[in-house]
């Protein structure tokens, strides 16, 4: 006989930015439908406006179908299926909370046993299959599954059982692409933990969280399920904030390696533009050129290691947020032991804030080469500008001695052969030209 699960639940954390620095009106508005319309079926623009209007920027947790702070409101998923949205406002961040457990059995929940192997695929075939899986998409920044489910065998081996969810789940295998695995206990039961770190911070997110998912497997006893289930849904809002945190650290490490490489190919258009400066042409139209990219590129420059050094301070502040939801979390249950989970903290947090810092140290002196550029090149318009002004002002004298000696001439010419008063003076000697006398 195989093993199986009673009641396994699928829950999905995911988040979406709200407001990105700079954004428009028309940006913020694109956001909030891309949002809604993940569990809102045809959104209208009045429906959008009165949601939008509920939002309260400057609280860190906001519940967006509520209008009452005191009340729980979810968005029950269509009938016969057993299960919720759920969706708060994190600050400047959009929060879905999806749970689903299948179909209900009689009008109750399915407590039925199910096939290990199986009950996890059909319930993420069901997700699919009903269009209630929200989609990654541009303004989603992270996401993380966590799975819970009851075991009536004693024996059965839980990381084999974990495992087998995570697989179907993400697709992704223990020897996937380094995936990591974390387990510890918590409620009485054991929890684990899978995640992919990733190999290249090159590609779009969405492709990035794919092939990293983040999951969180939680397997309890059979025989304490009238227990432990109820206190469930009080500690989702602890898990939200928790993952949160997690994926803006996460988030914002990315930002900084995409600038990263921003700002590398921006040293090799430096480079360029030095060799440009050290090439014979020394023409006003040349120099000026190259001091108009030179101030274009220092614009360009200061401001990504301007939005370098707001990750660095994004990732410090979120490590504090997350040490303080993972307290949270261990004192709703005294007995837990949930230290795998400071892990990311000390091992990915921490290394993330020390290479951005590594990066900034390094790109920074980019900053100083276009200033020198800079004023290497202005001295450079100065000097050829000076020398321009020199042969103009030659110019103009030469031009202006010329003028003189030939009025002297004139003047001398026609002193000592006055012409006829009734001579037009272009037909004087002094304006015609001589020739030599025939033979």
């Amino acid at each position: 006989m195989g093993i199986e699960l009673i009641y396994p639940t699928i829950n999905l954390f995911q988040y979406n930015l709200r407001e990105g620095l700079g954004d428009s009106d028309a940006m913020r508005l694109a956001r909030s439908r891309s949002f809604y319309d993940k569990f809102l079926p045809s959104l209208t623009d009045l429906d959008l406006a009165t949601y939008r209007s509920r939002e309260q920027p400057d609280r860190e947790f906001h519940q967006l179908l509520s209008t009452d702070r005191s009340s729980v409101v979810y968005q029950s998923l269509p009938q016969p299926l057993d299960g919720w949205y759920y969706p708060v406002q994190l600050g400047d961040t959009y929060a879905l909370h999806l749970n689903f457990s299948g179909k209900f059995a009689r009008g109750q929940p399915d407590k039925r046993p199910q096939d290990l192997d199986t009950a996890i695929g059909k319930l993420t075939q069901h997700l699919v299959q009903n269009k209630i899986l929200p989609a990654l998409d541009g303004n989603s920044f992270g996401q993380t599954w966590l799975v819970t489910a009851f075991i009536d065998n004693p024996q059965a081996n839980r990381l084999d059982i974990a495992q087998s969810c995570d697989r179907q789940i993400t697709g992704k295998s223990a020897s996937d692409l380094r995936r990591s695995i974390d387990r510890g206990e918590w409620l009485g039961g054991e929890i684990f933990q899978f995640w992919t770190p990733p190999s290249s911070y090159q590609a779009e997110l969405s492709d990035v969280l794919d092939r990293c998912p983040h999951t969180i497997v939680c397997l309890f006893p059979a025989d304490k399920f009238d227990t432990i289930n109820p206190q469930l849904p009080d500690t989702y809002q602890n898990w939200i904030g928790l993952c949160h945190y997690r994926h803006k650290i996460f988030y914002a490490y990315y930002q900084s390696q995409f600038i990263k490489h921003k700002l590398k190919l921006a040293n090799t258009r430096i480079r360029q533009i030095g060799e440009r400066l050290r090439s014979k042409n020394t023409s006003l139209p040349h120099l000026q050129n190259l001091l108009f990219d030179t101030l274009g590129e220092f614009q360009s420059y200061s401001e990504n290691v301007q939005t370098l050094e707001d990750q660095q301070y994004t990732i410090e502040i979120d490590r504090d947020n997350y040490r303080l939801r993972h307290e949270l979390i261990e004192h709703s249950d005294p007995s837990s032991n949930l230290g795998f989970l400071l892990e990311f903290d000390t091992k990915y947090s921490d290394k993330y804030n020390r290479q951005i810092r590594a990066d900034r140290a390094h790109l920074d002196s980019g900053l100083k080469v276009l200033e020198n550029l800079s004023q290497t090149i202005q001295g450079t318009i100065q000097i050829e500008q000076t020398k321009s002004d020199k042969i103009t002002n030659l110019t103009i004298a030469a031009f202006g001695i010329g003028l003189a000696v030939s009025q002297v001439v004139s003047a001398i010419v026609l002193a000592q052969n006055p012409p006829d008063k009734t001579t037009p003076f272009y037909q004087t000697s002094a304006f015609q030209v001589s020739y030599p006398a025939r033979s």
